[in-house]
């Protein structure tokens, strides 16, 4: 969705009069248009940890098209959600808002959330989290790839061991 305005704005860039084009490129820029990735990025940041410029390209952009700011206020309002573990009815009225936003990438979140819902409420109302079995488990899988072939059983066993 970031990357269609990005485009869009180029677009505009180009169906300039003459006059305004000659304008244009005589014109200082203090400002580089960014890419995508980096708007998506400054989309999910408070606006207090923002640059001035920063702040003002993501104002103009909410306001040339206000599913932005819609997009904007759902992100953070998830962000919010997930850092402090809010119970689960609050999961549901953000769902709820989701699922009701014309941002077709919101509702397939929304829905997928929705697919594995006792999943997420239970990662928000408890704190165990199961990242240190995975990890270790990631571990394992990356020495038996990197000695596929190359030892036996023996080896293979002794080089686990030595790693934990």
């Amino acid at each position: 969705m970031v990357e269609r305005y990005i485009r869009r704005l180029r677009k505009q860039r180009k169906n300039l009069t003459l006059q305004q084009q000659r304008q244009f490129l005589q014109a200082q820029a203090t400002f580089k248009l960014p890419n995508a990735r980096r708007v998506a990025r400054w989309l999910l940041k408070p606006s207090e940890q923002l640059k001035l410029e920063q702040q003002t390209f993501i104002k103009y952009v909410c306001d040339e098209c206000p599913e932005f700011r819609t997009l904007q206020n759902l992100a953070l309002s998830f962000q919010e959600l997930i850092k402090k573990r809010q119970q689960a009815d609050i999961l549901d009225e953000w769902l709820a808002q989701a699922l009701e936003s014309q941002i077709l990438e919101m509702k397939n979140f929304a829905l997928g959330i929705q697919q594995d819902y006792l999943a997420v409420a239970a990662a928000l109302k408890y704190e165990w989290s199961n990242g240190q079995v995975e990890g270790q488990i990631n571990k394992l899988k990356l020495i038996k790839r990197q000695m596929y072939g190359r030892a036996k059983l023996d080896l293979l066993k002794a080089r686990m061991l030595h790693v934990f």
